[in-house]
């Protein structure tokens, strides 16, 4: 609550009260690939956006608006959408920050609004309007759902249209042959997860952001089906596994769209290195009401 209020503090020094991040987001952020210093500068999001993660200019197709981008089009690896919003499993190095060797890397997911209109947030530790806050209990809702599904390991055709999409397609360009993922009808959640990483073309896994999958022991098994389908059943079979849905905060931040984090964490225990980097999204929702 504290650094929520210094943020809300900052936000009413430089900004009218009106200003809602929702009014800030549609205004100002591009939907193509272009340089965003000067905006970055003119809104003075560099009192803000504070971390050396942000890329402002373009790095081939990548910048901090990239994910933003990916939303209104095709992710790399949804794993539910519907009407509003996306689920993916984040490029990168998934799960990165919850430490060396740590098991549950393969759980991570990111949920990420994917519409041209309604409520838009550049992070929640931010001030938000009555219909951002409620934006985040629906996000919050729509991650309970997507564990739960994953859980169930139910087919596909339960999980949204880009999963579908994906899995039809596989990692076809525009103009090429389809080439699927597997038998669609018959394909679960935990089995499109194991084929979608694993038939990733080498020029994306090895690309910006890439792509390195880690298990308990350091090693990148991102192209060994049998170690990430053990390691997902592990993850969403496991009794003492709680799910931890939190968000960093813009001084940690290299994407300027609100994206929630989802883990699964034996027992709930959040590693010691995530602390001061990632803070609780069900504890933020609560402060938003109370402050209301």
């Amino acid at each position: 609550m504290d650094l929520m209020d210094m943020y809300v503090e900052k936000w009413r020094k430089d900004y009218p009260s009106n200003m809602t991040q929702t009014t800030m987001f549609r205004e100002w952020v591009p939907k193509e690939p272009v340089d965003f210093t000067n905006a970055y500068q003119s809104i003075g999001f560099d009192q803000i956006f504070t971390s050396d993660k942000v890329c402002l200019k373009m790095m081939g197709s990548y910048n901090s608006n990239m994910l933003y981008r990916d939303s209104l089009g095709e992710c790399k690896i949804p794993i539910y959408s519907d009407d509003e919003f996306t689920v993916q499993h984040p490029m990168g190095a998934p799960g990165i920050h919850l430490g060396d060797k740590h098991g549950s890397k393969a759980s991570h997911l990111m949920i990420v609004r994917h519409t041209e209109d309604g409520p838009i947030t550049f992070n929640e530790m931010l001030p938000s309007s009555k219909e951002e806050t409620e934006d985040l209990k629906k996000r919050l809702d729509v991650l309970d759902i997507v564990v739960q599904k994953i859980k169930d390991n139910v087919l596909i055709k339960e999980c949204g249209v880009k999963v579908l999409k994906r899995a039809q397609r596989g990692w076809a360009k525009d103009g090429e042959p389809d080439e699927p993922l597997g038998e669609l009808e018959t394909m679960t959640i935990r089995d499109y997860m194991v084929n979608v990483i694993t038939k990733m073309p080498e020029e994306i896994r090895s690309g910006r952001p890439g792509y390195v999958l880690e298990d308990t022991s350091g090693e990148n098994v991102s192209n060994d089906p049998v170690a990430i389908r053990s390691l997902i059943d592990t993850l969403y079979d496991g009794e003492n596994m709680k799910t931890f849905k939190a968000i960093q905060p813009p001084s940690e931040n290299s994407q300027f769209l609100s994206h929630l984090h989802c883990f699964q964490l034996p027992d709930g225990v959040v590693p010691e290195c995530m602390l001061n980097t990632y803070y609780d999204c069900d504890i933020i929702y609560q402060n938003k009401k109370i402050s209301e």
